[in-house]
């Protein structure tokens, strides 16, 4: 961009003046007037500071000037009379030129914490200001107002590969480059996002794992739990791990490799167990006895905090069983000391150092035993006595003389036998 300023040529110097600086544009003409004061009949001239230049009378006059005509110029009086010569008067020119870049080279793929460094030759006078700006954030990586050939240097980051506009200024003019930096950078947490390295979920609950990482080239990503691979989701710069229903299994640490042609690193997520247990649950009863019963049932999860079951009848506590260890296996217990023949509602409650479950487990409803009463003798049948046959001697008597003939009887029939009894019976009531 060329800056159109406009510049006095002509300089008239009052007989006082002992030296002036006069600035004038590159290609244009000089005239600077000496009019000091002067010898009668003397003479005047003009001559530079490395005699270089020597011009006669009272006008110094250099067209068409160039930057390498900036110099001081003398003008000197000499006395005819006196032979003898004096400086009257001095000035200093000065050309200006516009700012421009000449020229530039650098590097543009660096390796972060390595050094930038563009071979700049530029040029202005006056002295240009040169400046290297990030265009993402305007952050200005190098300042100077050197001339000449130099190097515009400042160390690298992950956040410095953008592109960059490098300017020479000066009154005169603006010029003006844009240079692109790619700076490969080993993969790391974006630290402009919120990622939650430590989460302490329920057995059951969804899970999500998220890293939204930086650097360059776009990482790979590589998760590992326990030693094992885990599914994940990559888009780009972030990686997602999704667990759908915690399980026992899904607690403790997760490895999160991320690599590309940098290097890599490796950071650890941490789903920690805890608070309180998990429901016991699936209780049964089972060898129910005049004043005992085993009770048995699956313990929750204890989220790495022993825990002890409290067994209620009906809300009030029983008896309390506490693991020795973080088994998940059945529990067997044995409740003695009930009473017979009654019946019994019981639950457990689960409990560690962090707290009481959420819930007791199901409840189960039994009865004890009844006492057997003692076995009885089946009953006694009473037989009728019989007194012993009575014996009597058998009675004699004379032979019956066999019958005597006569007239012949019908022999008597039942119904007559039964005609008798009735009338001796009738006769005996009458």
């Amino acid at each position: 961009m060329q800056v159109e300023i406009a510049f006095l040529t002509t300089v008239f110097i009052s007989a006082s003046a002992q030296s002036i600086k006069q600035s004038v544009l590159e290609g244009n003409d000089l005239f600077v007037f000496c009019d000091g004061e002067r010898s009668p009949g003397g003479s005047v001239y003009w001559e530079n500071s490395n005699l270089q230049y020597h011009y006669d009378g009272p006008i110094l006059n250099i067209t068409k000037i160039t930057r390498d005509k900036s110099q001081y110029y003398e003008c000197f009086d000499i006395d005819h009379s006196k032979n003898s010569t004096k400086q009257i008067f001095a000035a200093y020119v000065d050309v200006i030129y516009p700012a421009k870049i000449l020229s530039h080279s650098y590097q543009d793929t660096l390796k972060e914490n390595e050094t930038f460094s563009a071979k700049l030759t530029v040029e202005g006078n006056p002295k240009p200001e040169i400046r290297l700006t990030q265009k993402s954030n305007g952050a200005v990586a190098f300042h100077s107002n050197e001339l000449g050939t130099f190097n515009a240097t400042f160390k690298v980051k992950c956040s410095s590969m953008d592109t960059y506009l490098l300017t020479c200024s000066n009154l005169l003019n603006y010029d003006e480059i844009y240079l692109n930096l790619t700076v490969l950078c080993i993969p790391r947490p974006d630290p402009g996002q919120t990622i939650i390295y430590t989460q302490t979920p329920r057995v059951g609950e969804f899970l999500k794992m998220e890293m939204f990482a930086t650097g360059y080239p776009a990482p790979t990503f590589v998760w590992t739990h326990s030693g094992a691979p885990v599914q994940h989701v990559d888009d780009g710069y972030t990686s997602t791990v999704d667990v759908q229903g915690v399980k026992v299994e899904d607690f403790g640490n997760y490895s999160l490799t991320m690599s590309n042609s940098a290097g890599e690193n490796t950071v650890v997520y941490f789903i920690e167990a805890d608070g309180p247990p998990d429901s016991a649950t699936d209780l049964q009863v089972g060898d129910i006895t005049l004043n005992s019963a085993t009770l048995s049932w699956q313990p929750g999860f204890d989220y790495d905090n022993i825990q002890t079951f409290t067994v209620q009848s009906s809300g009030q506590e029983i008896d309390t069983v506490t693991l020795k260890d973080h088994s998940l296996n059945r529990v067997n217990y044995t409740l003695n000391n009930l009473q017979q023949s009654s019946t019994y509602s019981m639950d457990v409650k689960s409990s560690n150092s962090k707290g009481n479950a959420a819930a007791p487990s199901n409840t189960v409803t039994f009865t004890t035993g009844s006492p057997t009463p003692p076995p009885t003798s089946p009953p006694t049948t009473d037989l009728p006595t019989t007194d012993p046959p009575t014996t009597h001697p058998p009675t004699t008597h004379p032979p019956t003389p066999p019958p005597t003939p006569g007239p012949s009887r019908a022999p008597k029939t039942r119904a007559s036998k039964l005609l008798v009894a009735c009338l001796l019976l009738l006769i005996t009531f009458t």
